[in-house]
């Protein structure tokens, strides 16, 4: 990331630092919130959410379950059951 706004990596650190956490922290969390935008948008099952993990970087699904969980307060499992009533609706 740095290197590609062209600043120190210990400068990026030293602006993320001021903002409370760290550049792989914020990687991180992005991550996450492009995964719980994609689980909203559809419908499925275990493979649904294994799929979007993978696709998003993350390399073990409990991990990722984890993760998920303590940012967002629910299992991406809980999500998708409430995303699925919405998108009833709005059809």
């Amino acid at each position: 990331m740095a290197q590609g706004v062209g600043i120190s990596s210990r400068y990026l650190s030293e602006i993320f630092a001021a903002e409370g956490t760290s550049p792989m922290r914020w990687v991180r969390q992005r991550r996450l919130e492009l995964c719980r935008m994609e689980l909203e948008r559809q419908t499925g099952g275990n493979q649904l959410i294994c799929e979007v993990a993978y696709s998003m970087g993350f390399t073990n699904v409990s991990s990722f379950n984890r993760a998920f969980k303590a940012h967002f307060g629910q299992s991406p499992r809980d999500l998708i059951a409430q995303a699925a009533p919405r998108a009833k609706r709005v059809s």
